[in-house]
């Protein structure tokens, strides 16, 4: 299964689609869709991936501090996420596909897209 960012109804409210095999999920704040439609008519099975859900990100994460549990989306896939949708914008700025190695978290032989990974910084802060 594959991801891409898309609004799922048309509100622009950002969103995710889902694609696989047998069609393609579509979900954003306001609307989850399916093609084909039967898609969401099938209960998950017992081996299915079945996602944490919370109505508020912010509720959940008070909650975690109260049981100590792990919040819905932990630092390592919020990371990966943000990090997802820089990528994008530095390959929206040079108008180009990149290629990123995601063990080395570098653009490969790509020294312009590299350069774009940072920011300069003010003495007397440094990287």
């Amino acid at each position: 299964m594959g991801w891409a960012s898309a609004p799922a109804g048309g509100t622009g409210s950002g969103g995710a689609t889902f694609v696989g095999t047998a069609g393609r999920i579509a979900v954003d704040r306001e609307n989850l869709v399916a093609y084909p439609a039967r898609i969401l008519e099938q209960p998950l099975g017992p081996d299915d991936v079945h996602l944490y859900e919370s109505k508020s990100h912010s509720g959940n994460f008070l909650d975690c501090i109260r049981t100590r549990k792990q919040t819905m989306c932990d630092a390592i896939t919020a990371y990966r996420a943000s990090s997802f949708v820089l990528l994008g914008g530095i390959a929206r700025r040079l108008g180009r596909t990149v290629h990123w190695d995601p063990k080395e978290e570098r653009f490969v032989n790509d020294p312009e897209a590299e350069r774009l990974c940072s920011v300069p910084t003010r003495a007397p802060w440094r990287w």
